[in-house]
């Protein structure tokens, strides 16, 4: 979506783009994580709640390679890409053409069946295949991250406030005084209780 942004201010009639665009693919490549020295770790807490993910409840396991001669003790051998593609459907032609805003139609999009950066991404973390760090530094956007659901461990936009496969809420909350919590707290600043006591609800 960030693309038909760009080619709007540039000075392009919102009814070409609508018209001549059959789609839009965004691409990244990250290091493939060495098969030969891939073992599981906890990265740092700041990594972790860049998901959107409470640093003590995370449903994820992460991996990367500690090194070996096989990848020059570099940890990854050879590169993967993850890929976005947004096809421009009738829907997507009239929202472009009604000058509808970058996040609405990203977020028709997605609700239409596309597969995110962030979401491809997740993917190939909980896959073992792509370091988290390296997942991140990728992402160069913010609307490209995404979050993990903590009851049903799909990948889910991180601006939801409920998980649409599993109808769950996903904002962190105090369970005992209903108070709106951040990952990186280690005590509700309300009501004083220990956020290991506190779940998602």
């Amino acid at each position: 979506p960030a693309t038909v942004t760009r080619l709007l201010d540039m000075g392009i009639p919102s009814y070409l783009v609508a018209s001549s665009i059959i789609g839009i693919i965004a691409q990244r490549l990250c290091p493939l994580i060495c098969n030969n020295c891939k073992e599981s770790y906890i990265p740092s807490e700041q990594l972790i709640s860049r998901l959107r993910m409470s640093y003590k409840n995370h449903p994820m396991k992460f991996y990367h390679g500690k090194g070996c001669k096989l990848c020059a003790n570099m940890g990854y051998f050879g590169r993967i890409g993850i890929s976005e593609v947004m096809e421009f459907n009738m829907v997507i032609r009239d929202l472009i053409q009604a000058g509808t805003s970058e996040d609405t139609i990203r977020e028709t999009a997605i609700a239409m069946g596309m597969i995110t950066l962030g979401d491809e991404g997740i993917e190939n973390v909980k896959d073992g295949k792509i370091d988290i760090e390296y997942f991140l530094r990728a992402l160069e956007e913010e609307e490209e991250l995404t979050s993990v659901c903590p009851y049903c461990f799909k990948s889910i936009s991180s601006s939801f406030r409920a998980c649409p496969y599993c109808k769950k809420s996903t904002t962190l909350t105090c369970t005992y005084c209903k108070k709106p919590l951040q990952v990186e707290w280690v005590a509700c600043p309300y009501c004083g209780q220990d956020i290991e006591k506190v779940f998602l609800r």
